[in-house]
């Protein structure tokens, strides 16, 4: 079995980051012997640990795409919410376009665990309409997103309701050295995000959390950019996490926490793993339709895992 994964992989995102880790642990285990090929950021691919059967290659040129894909059995867009024009219609049209490749190539082709939308163009509305109906799966991590794909006119016969996938990482242990033994720890993993006071919920935060140690923890390069512009308003034991993480180790870090104030949707899932108290704006339409799903962590483990047994179903 030759696979063909692409995702926001590549840009340093603790979150897509994930996701790409779970299917590269878990595709071996259901469909053992296979070969992958990750459509990865160009200027990441010399970072990457060599792993056995898998290789990274070039995302922005058409002949390593055309030639990935020619040469797959299977296709997936592995996770996220990579399917939406709310940051650039541009990027939407690039993921339609390699989905399109796929299928004119006739091969298999899946959208796992995807977060779908929000899609605001009546164009990029059809457009979306008009390619996912080519494919042969696709698997939503939450309802919203089901509802989206059938408000666009798929078949509900075509799409099943999962969970995403980072919620089959393992935590990996890891020391951070300047963490409080007390283990009062207060993590923020915060972005930038619009209509966001950020000097307005440090300032109530530090009404409540005053006496705790806190950590600002990066889950992309430019959130330190964020906290560089915020520093001021820090309460006088807060550090910025400095020590560079993968998927694993963040969520072992996250366990070592009691309480979290996030700002990007895959801290809320780091925190609901690690059994942390979590709080946070619902900024997006993807972290509202986290806080409206009720189902228990271990719930979301087995519906993620429904991702690998419906491919595996599939082919």
């Amino acid at each position: 079995m030759k696979i063909s994964l692409l995702g926001y992989y590549g840009f340093s995102n603790t979150g897509d980051e994930a996701l790409l880790s779970v299917l590269l642990k878990k595709l071996p285990q259901y469909f053992p012997g296979s070969r992958i090929s990750v459509l990865d950021n160009p200027e990441y691919i010399s970072q990457r640990e060599q792993l056995p059967n898998t290789e990274f290659i070039s995302r922005t040129k058409l002949k390593p795409v055309w030639q990935a894909l020619k040469g797959s059995d299977l296709f997936i867009l592995g996770g996220g919410s990579i399917l939406q024009d709310a940051s650039s219609s541009i990027s939407l049209y690039y993921y339609l376009a390699v989905i399109l490749l796929a299928t004119f190539l006739c091969k298999q082709t899946v959208l796992l665990a995807q977060g779908i939308g929000p899609i605001k163009s009546s164009i990029n509305e059809y457009l979306t309409k008009l390619i996912l109906d080519r494919v042969d799966l696709i698997t939503c991590r939450d309802e919203e997103s089901v509802n989206l794909l059938q408000r666009l006119g798929i078949s509900p016969s075509r799409v099943q309701l999962t969970a995403d996938l980072a919620y089959l990482l393992e935590p990996e242990e890891v020391n951070i050295p300047c963490l409080n033994a007390s283990g009062k720890v207060f993590g923020l993993i915060w972005r930038k995000a619009p209509k966001i006071d950020y000097v307005r919920q440090l300032e109530a935060l530090k009404r409540t959390f005053c006496n705790w140690q806190w950590l600002f923890i990066p889950f992309q390069p430019q959130d330190k950019k964020l906290y560089q512009e915020i520093k001021e308003h820090f309460p006088a034991n807060a550090i910025v996490l400095e020590e560079k993480l993968s998927p694993a180790q963040m969520l072992g870090l996250i366990t070592q926490l009691k309480q979290v104030n996030a700002i990007r949707l895959h801290g809320f899932i780091f925190a609901k793993m690690a059994g942390a108290l979590y709080a946070g704006p619902s900024y997006d339409p993807k972290v509202a339709a986290f806080w409206e799903d009720q189902r228990t962590p271990e719930e979301l483990k087995a519906e993620a895992e429904k991702n690998f047994v419906a491919l595996q179903s599939l082919l």
